[in-house]
């Protein structure tokens, strides 16, 4: 037993020692202007993986391999720009305009994730001036290249009618692509087409299918329209158990509608025990995220509770 104890004493000394001579390895070639070797060690600074978490270290080799055209280093500076302050509003407008920057150089490298990125920002005109066609150029590369966001983002282009003629036939092409490569935007959006008789007859039970197909790859919008189909018995048996369960996992991470509809759930009594505190919690969330009817109807059941029942409600969720 103390012969095992030793060997693994050693064999764990020799691996973190192996891992050391690999950092200083990584670290040298980073020094000596390998932009892969810069990239790496960035990332490693920015996840602490294997070293020290150091967010300055790792931002200057990022930079030092977009300063090679490393395309991967470009993607993570542009998404960092955009997605590592979304709290901050004043300046979000300048720091688009430099994510922008860092995509469109990021996807001219072939980077297939810039590319979709690129589309977006080109289609909603975010950190650059709207440009319907060049979104499509951008979405269509990437598309080629089975990008299931991107095919998704064409889908909706021809379906609505955005930069190109209105094609119902195209866009179901897209999503069906892009929803068997597992997108569960374009699982939802082929959903939402059965149940609504778009580009095909009215079929509430493939609306169904495609829902839960969105729902198990965790779409809010998804889970909440499966819950609703469950509580009311559209294209499936009313289970009042599988409602609550879809529209809780939706409202749980803040679909406002899921929040509104629990909070409704809970005033009314009849699917759930009659609650009135927890009304006013899911209430409270819905409203607080501007949904108007949750307003209503929270303005309505405040005047049935105290102030200490509304304090409590606010710390049930």
């Amino acid at each position: 037993m103390k012969i095992i104890h030793i060997f693994f004493i050693l064999l764990i000394t020799y691996a973190l020692s192996a891992a050391a001579n690999n950092i200083e390895l990584l670290k040298q070639k980073a020094k000596n202007g390998d932009p892969i070797a810069q990239y790496n060690l960035g990332y490693m600074y920015l996840n602490a993986s294997d070293v020290i978490k150091d967010n300055a270290e790792g931002m200057r080799w990022m930079y030092e391999s977009a300063k090679q055209n490393n395309a991967e280093a470009e993607y993570y500076l542009g998404f960092n720009l955009i997605y590592a302050n979304l709290l901050d509003i004043t300046h979000f407008r300048e720091r688009a305009s430099r994510a922008y920057i860092y995509f469109n150089n990021s996807a001219e490298h072939h980077n297939i994730l810039a590319q979709t990125q690129v589309g977006v920002m080109l289609l909603k005109g975010i950190g650059v001036k709207q440009n319907y066609i060049e979104a499509r150029h951008w979405f269509e590369i990437a598309s080629d290249r089975n990008e299931s966001s991107a095919m998704y983002h064409l889908g909706k282009m021809y379906l609505e009618g955005v930069g190109v003629a209105k094609n119902v036939e195209k866009a179901i092409n897209y999503f069906r692509n892009s929803a068997d490569l597992n997108n569960s935007d374009s699982q939802l959006q082929l959903g939402i087409m059965y149940y609504n008789g778009i580009g095909f007859r009215v079929n509430y039970n493939k609306a169904f299918q495609w829902y839960l197909e969105a729902a198990m790859h965790q779409n809010s919008d998804a889970q909440c329209r499966l819950g609703t189909m469950y509580l009311y018995g559209t294209g499936v048996e009313v289970d009042n158990i599988e409602a609550l369960r879809w529209l809780k996992l939706s409202a749980q991470k803040h679909f406002t509608l899921s929040e509104y509809i629990m909070g409704i759930l809970y005033l009314n009594g009849g699917v759930v025990e009659k609650d009135l505190l927890l009304a006013h919690a899911w209430l409270g969330r819905a409203s607080n995220a501007g949904n108007s009817d949750a307003k209503k109807a929270l303005a309505e059941l405040d005047k049935q509770l105290t102030s200490e029942q509304k304090e409590k409600a606010d710390k049930l969720l």
